[in-house]
């Protein structure tokens, strides 16, 4: 009895902390989903990372919604993206600021970085990278590149595609 509600205990709490993300069969209805339940796409720069879990972007094109020069995001929990240095390049799907002016990029959507261009359940993200065998380096390296620039291929797809939805709305 006491192990069920150890075990039951330990779920409810791991389960707080996962993110239940739902994803579309294909790459295309993923995007398109996306795009329609977005209020503010766009790409922009971190200009700002703050230890209090908030960030600055200055937006550099808007693909939809309200045309805006910065936003502020804000962490809000363990589903939420978090930019790892400023100076980085993204894409952004979002919605309007909320209450507190924030917005907030959640890991189950296809928000991401220019240099980490990787999706969940659609790009693979590279293998690590070996550094003690100078070989299985060089073989490392090369596949990393490999999928990078195939996921930054469909990185530039996709920003071709929300231009040509812009452009139609």
């Amino acid at each position: 009895m006491n192990f069920i509600l150890v075990f039951l205990l330990v779920t409810e709490l791991y389960s707080e902390k996962l993110c239940d993300c739902y994803f579309q069969e294909d790459l295309a209805s993923a995007q398109k989903l996306n795009y329609e339940e977005s209020d503010l796409i766009f790409l922009g720069k971190i200009v700002e990372r703050n230890d209090d879990g908030s960030f600055k972007f200055e937006v550099l094109e808007t693909l939809k919604g309200e045309e805006v020069g910065f936003v502020i995001g804000s962490l809000t929990n363990s589903c939420t993206i978090f930019p790892d240095e400023n100076e980085e390049f993204w894409l952004v799907y979002t919605n309007s600021p909320n209450s507190d002016e924030f917005i907030t990029m959640s890991q189950c959507g296809l928000s991401r970085s220019f240099k980490f261009p990787y999706l969940l359940k659609f790009t693979s993200p590279p293998p690590p990278r070996n550094p003690s065998d100078p070989t299985l380096h060089l073989e490392s390296e090369l596949e990393y590149s490999k999928k990078r620039i195939e996921a930054l291929e469909i990185l530039k797809s996709e920003i071709e595609q929300l231009r040509k939805w812009k452009e139609l709305n």
